[in-house]
């Protein structure tokens, strides 16, 4: 029996549904050694409540899905219509006439073609039971993510002492990648951020130049054996605006506010409060517009999440980034990421300790 297989299948039965498709590769992947993307041509994966695991494909997916396991196997070829051999396939079963998750990564067009051939289904948001599934992380996946973790805070250190006045945010961004991509790591995304581009959480990296006295942001991470790394560091290339210091200090310590205050058994939101308190007392709570943290594993972002308002609790295994930030627009911003695994004792940090202060890039 695959245990994990049997956790989603416990789950599906407990919601009432007949069965779960999944389709996003990673979350395929964390069931069985498969991970196709069938893009446009329909594939998913039937996990039924009873553990049956089946899979619809393209033929030109036959050899890899038997080298994954699969027995229970239905492919189509172009110039077929795979509607046919989806309503095939659920004739006479409960998938036809009872109630199906689906991934919240199934794509749309796929969607349709499985109302269309079991109309008298009815299909719900299977992204809450696959969350709750994947979010408890065993040794081995924490293991696989320290390491990745590793990759991120080496390639820092190698990176951020060559970054000079003058050059583009681009090219800061590819040293990044280039050093996690040589460790092992394959990059996911860097983002780098300099001077007013730093107030921009998501903003894309480009060919703005470094200036003097620019507080730079860098958020980055890598894949490593099927999971993921996510950190943010911060640095000022010049002697930077006095303030900087200021904002700086204060997301540090809701870093360490947020990390304290996590806990198994303890609710989301009050995660997310001990540390926007923190950046509310000194001022700058109008400047932190987004949520704490992510969970973070095969996904980028997963469960579970630390947002205000959420009183669902942590549990013990559970894996998030904490990242309180400030920004202040069309001057600089700050964010401090770490990504964290709950113990009994408390959360501990997968990636380096974080700067306490706000460190300045030598330019000699």
């Amino acid at each position: 029996m695959n245990p994990r297989v049997e956790r989603v299948a416990q789950a599906v039965r407990e919601s009432g549904a007949a069965g779960i498709v999944v389709q996003l590769p990673v979350n395929m992947g964390y069931f069985v050694p498969f991970e196709e993307d069938g893009h446009e041509r329909f594939l998913a994966m039937f996990i039924k409540a009873n553990s049956q695991v089946s899979l619809i494909a393209p033929g030109l997916s036959r050899n890899q899905a038997e080298r994954a396991g699969f027995t229970d196997l239905h492919t189509w070829i172009d110039g077929e219509n795979p509607a046919d051999l989806v309503s095939a396939f659920g004739r006479g079963t409960e998938w036809e006439t009872g109630t199906v998750l689906v991934d919240d990564y199934l794509k749309a067009a796929h969607l349709l073609t499985l109302q269309r051939a079991w109309p008298q289904a009815r299909f719900e948001r299977g992204g809450p039971v696959l969350q709750e599934v994947m979010r408890t992380k065993d040794e081995d996946e924490i293991d696989r993510m320290k390491r990745a973790a590793q990759i991120a805070d080496e390639a820092w250190e190698e990176v951020w002492p060559t970054i000079r006045l003058g050059e583009t945010e681009a090219a800061v961004a590819r040293r990044l990648a280039n050093a996690m991509d040589e460790r092992g790591g394959r990059t996911t995304f860097t983002v780098v951020a300099t001077g007013a581009m730093g107030a921009e959480p998501h903003h894309a990296s480009d060919a703005t130049v470094i200036q003097s006295g620019d507080v730079v942001v860098c958020d980055f991470g890598c894949l490593l054996e099927g999971y993921n790394s996510d950190i943010t560091r911060v640095v000022a290339v010049g002697e930077p605006d006095p303030e900087a210091d200021r904002v700086y200090d204060a997301v540090y310590r809701a870093h360490l506010a947020g990390a304290v205050a996590a806990l198994a058994g303890v609710a989301r939101t009050e995660v997310d409060k001990a540390a926007r308190n923190v950046i509310e007392d000194a001022g700058y709570g109008h400047f932190f517009n987004h949520r704490l943290g992510h969970g973070i594993g095969r996904n980028g972002h997963e469960e579970p999440n630390l947002t205000p308002g959420d009183t669902r609790t942590l549990r013990e295994a559970d894996c998030f980034s904490i990242e309180p930030g400030v920004y202040l627009a069309g001057r600089f911003g700050v964010r401090l990421e770490n990504i964290y695994t709950l113990r009994a004792h408390g959360a501990v940090s997968l990636n380096a300790p974080i700067s306490p202060t706000l460190v300045r890039v030598p330019q000699n």
